[in-house]
């Protein structure tokens, strides 16, 4: 059974990305769901504002994605 979840998404421009500075490009799943249309996790249980999918969804930050 799946208790919790993390998640971070990167979004990248069509571009040139070769400084390997990748964090600045770190936004939340919940954002890149909202810029697509795409739903990631829905096989998670809660929903898109609550439980274990919205927390998975939620962080926008690749440290706090890191260190859990």
């Amino acid at each position: 059974m799946i208790t919790s979840a993390l998640g971070v998404g990167f979004w990248f421009e069509n571009a040139d990305h070769s400084s390997g500075d990748y964090v600045q490009y770190a936004v939340s799943i919940n954002t890149i769901e909202e810029w697509t249309g795409f739903d990631f996790f829905c096989n998670l249980p809660g929903s898109n504002t609550e439980g274990i999918e919205a927390a998975a969804q939620a962080n926008g930050n690749w440290y706090t994605f890191k260190n859990n």
